[in-house]
């Protein structure tokens, strides 16, 4: 389960703000064949607060009339690990390196070559190419293996295939997506100065003395990863989701909370998965969660899977997930006390 920490409204809009700047500033570097790729490692590391970093340096470079015909298989060695993360909208959370049980996975571009690119509006004649040497680092656990950087400045499109960092290109697109989108959850406070006036005192919340009450609104979205060439593989709309109480005139909590459902689809050997906690909710005296949150996974080859398990009672419920692939999320939970301030 995933906690999910509230921002303030400014600092909300700081990082929006960040990623949207981002977001004009890595377009602009797409014909630069010379740091593209580090634009796209640096933003791909952003949305790992930092916990993932990486050192790109240049093995070699040339025309990509060069490498005509040799599968990226026979460029790039893969090694057995991949770097995954768990996605929540403009968040890349849960970074870390594994084992995959089908070598297979986030190697689907592998078997084809450059030649490819001119069926897609990218002739070989007009791009060049970079092979990479990738340092990454997750806290004291660092790796390194090789990707290769495609650009084509006329057209003032680059795209980078890395074997290990599962979807590299497409997770730093939806994020320069939806932090464009101005995605993110939205706080609507109740009675905002108005908390509830007895001889015991004024009511409120505990985290807003002066509300009587609060509703979290995590937007739908929808997320698509592709492959090297731009073709869909999986696609994913993730429901809307919300949450809160108000406070009564006894100063007790009364939760509400709604998941909407989510769909997701994959081709080309992808396959998808989706589940909702529906609307969970408990109180204990003065406390109150509630719980709203939708997930789907992807994975190649073999079933992708989710479930979820709404366990506990009171406000000590909670949901417990079973994951089978990689992950999308939306919504959370919260926890608020009604009191007397």
């Amino acid at each position: 389960m995933q906690r999910i920490s509230l921002l303030s409204p400014m600092t909300a809009f700081v990082t929006l703000v960040v990623l949207v700047c981002c977001a004009v500033a890595l377009a602009q570097s797409a014909p630069k064949a010379s740091n593209y790729a580090e634009g796209l490692y640096a933003e791909f590391a952003a949305g790992t607060g930092g916990k993932v970093s990486f050192q790109i340096t240049t093995l070699d470079r040339g025309p990509l009339t060069s490498i005509q015909g040799i599968p990226f298989s026979s460029l790039l060695s893969a090694p057995p690990y991949r770097l995954e993360t768990s996605d929540h909208g403009t968040d890349l959370l849960d970074a870390h390196f594994a084992v995959p049980q089908n070598p297979s996975y986030n190697l689907h571009d592998m078997a084809n070559s450059v030649d490819k690119f001119s069926s897609v509006g990218y002739p070989v004649l007009d791009g060049s190419y970079r092979r990479l040497n990738v340092t990454g680092t997750i806290g004291t656990d660092t790796h390194q293996w090789e990707a290769l950087e495609f650009c084509w400045p006329g057209l003032a499109h680059c795209a980078v295939l890395d074997p290990v960092v599962v979807f590299l290109q497409s997770k730093v697109d939806n994020r320069l997506l939806l932090a464009s989108q101005g995605w993110g959850p939205r706080m609507t406070p109740i009675g905002e100065d108005q908390g509830v006036h007895t001889p015991s005192g004024t009511c409120g919340l505990s985290s807003h003395h002066n509300w009587i009450g609060l509703t979290i609104t995590w937007g739908a979205y929808s997320v698509n990863y592709k492959d090297i060439f731009g073709v869909t593989l999986v696609h994913k709309s993730l429901g809307e989701q919300q949450y809160g109480l108000s406070c009564t005139t006894s100063c007790y909590p009364a939760p509400f909370s709604r998941s909407d459902s989510s769909s997701a689809w994959g081709t080309l050997g992808w396959t998808t998965a989706c589940a909702r906690t529906g609307g969970a909710t408990g109180k204990t005296g003065r406390t109150a969660r509630e719980i709203a949150e939708t997930k789907c996974t992807h994975e190649f080859v073999q079933q992708a899977s989710v479930s979820v398990t709404i366990k506990g009672s009171g406000a000590s419920i909670s949901a417990t997930w079973k994951l089978g692939g990689g992950v999308d999320a939306n919504g959370g939970e919260y926890t608020d006390t009604c009191g007397y301030f």
